[in-house]
């Protein structure tokens, strides 16, 4: 009989079809992101702080859920807000360093499936590490960015709350009110270096650092307002979350990349969902930002592909979970060993790397008892000192190797090379680093040298820059002349030790800076383009040519690549015309 019924109605509900009356899906619901850069949960008043600096982020909080043991994915900006876009640990999406590793456009951002679902997507970021030639712009309608560099060598490009804000707003107001759209909005006023205004500065009692955090939640606050108005607003998803935090000298570490302790990877994160559902709920589960791909779909009604990430939209995180964390910044830019782990149940987090460490963040949330070093009873270390297997070590490295076997997005053949020339030159961080760079595996063995072990070299490097943003560069050299003898693999140190040594007019001393570089594999894009210059600069046109091809082989369809080139093939033209016409 029910097959007779639906054969009956099939007629009519091909003419209804036909007619235009066919069932619709219902309409995504809107959803914004708002991304802290360097924000420290501690640093919100929601979490624990009593200055009252965040009043417009508490206010969004008592609509929603505050997660309590968020981590990120790294202590990177474009690495984790690769993971908070695909879902995907940077294992898979392959964005392990800031200033050369692109999104590939094999991958499905939370945006492309927003857009393809019939929203409008806008994007407005503050830093130069997440401008659009890193691949994060895919699905966005318009992606409003700052500027590529700092005015301090090493510094990263960016721009203050207020004006993202504003730029956001205009957006907001642009757009057709009935369209339901995916907003997302980044803010980097906290990271250093800190130039809190001084209303801000007073409020957080003199303290650089939460001063700045004051003055974006003092930015944020237009734009919640404004959110507020939407007729719909009852039916938003907003999700705020930090990328990493700041070190503040824990474990030696003045800022953030270096290590992968929690004074760096743990997060804020709060989620107002629609309804208000689950408000001013406090949740203890162990979640991490690649959980905001799944969640902000599952809020926006639409369907939630497979990804590394879990929807938190329900609450009901097993308390068994895993999350995954990594930090390769040491090893692509300082020639030491990567590191990377993993926290599981109990709290109990192992971090591999030349050295490993085992900690029960539980009952020692500041990271200061190892438990490899204690060894309590043998628990985790056998007679002879090597790694016990079975347990919580064993259980963590296979999660590691599960990551690590899974698949990953796939490059075309012009992804593989560097960024762009703007990618190379001036950008934060150390942004020496290859993409092409083979990588080792998250819970492979390194002997290479331990961060840990190494911070000198770091803080050489880095006082190095501030001694030649002074114009000190004669003190500058002879830093980091210091730090290469010591580890000729830092590449950071050599390609700024080559820039420096051209800026004073010695090219035969950073030919052989940089030239040193390439005999120990550890060619360079930004390497070979100083190269060039050097030979240039002694007349070397052949050799000059040499290194402008090879530069530009690393950054194929890149225009200002090929313009390097062409300029250097000119020089070398002009410079055989006259010798001809001499003679």
């Amino acid at each position: 009989m029910a097959t007779l019924q639906t054969m009956r109605l099939l007629p009519v509900l091909i003419a209804c079809y036909l007619c235009g009356c066919a069932p619709k899906q219902d309409a995504p619901k809107s959803c914004v992101l708002i991304t802290l850069d360097t924000t420290n949960p501690d640093a919100l008043d929601v979490y624990g702080d009593k200055r009252g600096l965040t009043p417009n982020l508490n206010r969004l909080a008592s609509e929603g859920i505050v997660f309590e043991d968020a981590r990120a994915v790294a202590p990177i900006t474009i690495a984790s807000h690769a993971s908070m876009l695909t879902g995907l640990y940077p294992p898979r999406h392959g964005v392990r360093d800031n200033g050369y590793m692109s999104l590939p456009s094999s991958a499905e951002t939370l945006a492309e499936r927003a857009k393809d679902a019939g929203c409008r997507t806008g994007a407005f970021v503050a830093a130069g590490v997440l401008r659009e030639l890193y691949g994060l712009n895919q699905g966005f309608d318009v992606y409003g960015e700052s500027p590529a560099v700092s005015a301090h060598r090493g510094g990263v490009g960016d721009r203050i709350g207020t004006e993202v804000s504003a730029e956001a707003i205009e957006w907001l107001n642009g757009r057709d009110g009935e369209e339901p759209f995916f907003l997302w909005v980044h803010y980097f006023d906290p990271h250093a270096p800190y130039e809190a205004p001084a209303e801000f500065l007073k409020r957080a009692e003199g303290k650089p650092y939460l001063g700045e955090v004051a003055a974006m939640d003092a930015a944020i606050g237009p734009l919640l307002d404004r959110l507020r108005v939407e007729p719909d607003y009852e039916d938003f998803c907003v999700i705020v979350v930090a990328d990493h935090g700041e070190s503040g000298g824990k474990h030696g570490e003045a800022s953030h990349g270096l290590f992968c302790y929690d004074a760096t990877l743990k997060v804020p994160l709060i989620v107002r969902l629609p309804g208000r559902a689950r408000a001013r709920e406090r949740s203890t589960e162990r979640v991490s930002i690649v959980d905001v791909f799944p969640t902000a779909l599952e809020a926006m009604g639409l369907s939630v592909p497979e990804s590394d990430g879990l929807s938190l939209v329900a609450g009901d995180i097993a308390a068994n979970r895993g999350v995954y964390f990594e930090s390769y910044y040491g090893y692509l830019n300082y020639g030491w060993g990567h590191l990377a782990g993993w926290v599981g149940p109990g709290g109990k987090k192992y971090i591999h790397g030349p050295t490993p460490e085992l900690y029960d963040t539980g009952l020692d949330p500041e990271e200061t008892s190892d438990l490899l070093v204690r060894n309590p009873f043998g628990k985790y270390k056998d007679s002879d000192g090597s790694l016990r297997e079975g347990g919580v070590v064993s259980a963590a490295r296979e999660a590691m190797m599960r990551i690590a076997q899974a698949p990953a997005l796939e490059r075309t053949s012009t992804e593989e090379g560097a960024v762009s020339q703007e990618g190379m030159r001036g950008m934060g961080y150390a942004g020496s680093a290859s993409v092409s760079v083979a990588l080792p595996e998250p819970a492979s063995p390194s002997t290479l040298p331990a961060p840990a072990e190494n911070l000198d070299e770091h803080y050489a490097v880095w006082s190095a820059l501030a001694q030649s943003d002074r114009g000190k560069v004669d003190l500058a050299i002879a830093g980091l002349q210091q730090v290469v003898a010591k580890n000729p693999r830092h590449s950071f140190a050599h390609s700024l030790l080559g820039e420096m040594l051209l800026e004073v007019k010695k090219p035969r001393k950073a030919i052989a800076v940089l030239s040193a570089m390439i005999e120990l594999e550890l060619d360079r894009p930004g390497l070979r383009r100083n190269l060039a210059l050097a030979h240039a600069m002694l007349g070397e046109y052949k050799l000059a040519l040499e290194h402008a091809r090879a530069f530009e082989e690393f950054c194929p369809g890149d225009p200002q690549a090929a313009e390097f080139r062409r300029n250097i093939e000119k020089r070398q033209a002009e410079l055989k015309s006259q010798r001809q016409g001499g003679n």
